[in-house]
This record gives C-alpha cells, sequence and structure tokens, in this order.
C-alpha cells in the first residue's frame, strides 16, 4: 500500500543519512530527532503491515502496537476482548489459522526486500514478529477464558491454534528473532 511504501522510503532514507554522519563521526543537533523519526515509521510500517493481513486481529487484540504494552494496557485489553463476540473470535481464530504460515514467510520476504540495511531489515522483521507473538496470546488467552468452564464449548475451537505453533513458524522464517 501506499502508507507501506512511504514509510520505507522514508526510514532507508533517513537510515541513509544517520549513518553518513555516524561514519563522518559527524555530530548534528537534529540526529536525535531523525532517529525518532525513523523509529515512529518502522512503528507506522509494522502496524499497516500487520492490519494488511492480520486486520481484525490487530484491531481487536493489537494493543498500541509496536511501541510494546505495559501491564494497564495489557489488562485493559484482555478485558476488552469480552466485548468481541463469540462470532468474531470464530472469524478471527478461522482466518488466521488458514494463513499464518503463508502470512509469516510473506512478511519475512517483503521486510528484508524492503529495507536497504540488511541490519535495519533485520531489526524491523524483529519488531514485526515481536509484536504479533504478543497480540496472538491475548487472542488465545481470550478465546481459553471465554470457553474455560462452558460445557457446550464450540466445535471451532478444536481449531484454534496454540501460541507455540505461532512462535515455531516465526522462528522458521526468521533465525534472528
Amino acid at each position: 500500500s501506499q502508507r507501506h511504501e512511504r514509510a520505507v522510503f522514508l526510514v532507508n532514507n533517513i537510515d541513509k543519512i544517520l549513518t553518513v554522519f555516524r561514519e563522518g563521526d559527524v555530530r548534528i543537533s537534529w540526529m536525535k530527532v531523525m532517529q525518532e523519526l525513523m523509529e515512529k515509521q518502522i512503528h507506522n510500517y509494522v502496524d499497516s503491515l500487520l492490519l494488511s493481513k492480520f486486520g481484525m486481529l490487530m484491531t481487536k487484540f493489537g494493543g498500541s502496537g509496536s511501541s510494546g504494552l505495559n501491564s494497564d494496557e495489557k489488562n485493559k485489553n484482555i478485558s476488552s476482548a469480552t466485548s468481541v463476540s463469540d462470532k468474531e473470535l470464530q472469524r478471527i481464530a478461522s482466518e488466521f489459522s488458514k494463513t499464518y504460515k503463508s502470512t509469516i514467510k510473506q512478511f519475512d520476504a517483503i521486510v528484508i526486500k524492503s529495507f536497504q540495511n540488511a541490519a535495519l531489515a533485520i531489526t524491523v522483521a524483529k519488531r514485526l514478529f515481536k509484536v504479533l507473538l504478543m497480540t496472538y496470546p491475548r487472542f488465545h488467552t481470550a478465546v481459553k477464558t471465554r470457553f474455560d468452564k462452558s460445557r457446550d464449548r464450540p466445535s471451532w475451537l478444536r481449531n484454534v491454534l496454540g501460541t507455540g505453533a505461532v512462535m515455531v513458524e516465526v522462528k522458521r522464517y526468521h533465525r534472528l528473532v
């Protein structure tokens, strides 16, 4: 999407500028501002990429995205999961289990191709997978909590992926996470 391309363009160019200054041992007052701008664009890129493939999961359980979550946000997010309908939970589970393997592989390829600096590409990929690995367990916990004591457990619960399966797949495609 255009948002992805814009973020990649800005991150790559800011990284080049900062690299030139660092290599030349040049200290400029606005370097910190440029670094913060680059971090913000990485955050935007990660969030938009995850939203493009796992929209409902990220919208309902994603929290504050790539900047991470503190414990208050985590608790708020899990309690707000009670507002997610059973049908939405089923849809998220179904869509995720069908696409997670190919999407994780695709994410890795997209990120590695998008960023010119290999170290930066690995950093962005790590951040992307970290957000996914923080978000999916919140969904999984919400599902387990919702149907924990229910005698009439819906049949679709058998197809809900465990968080370990997602971790294994991430490690398979991204060796450095």
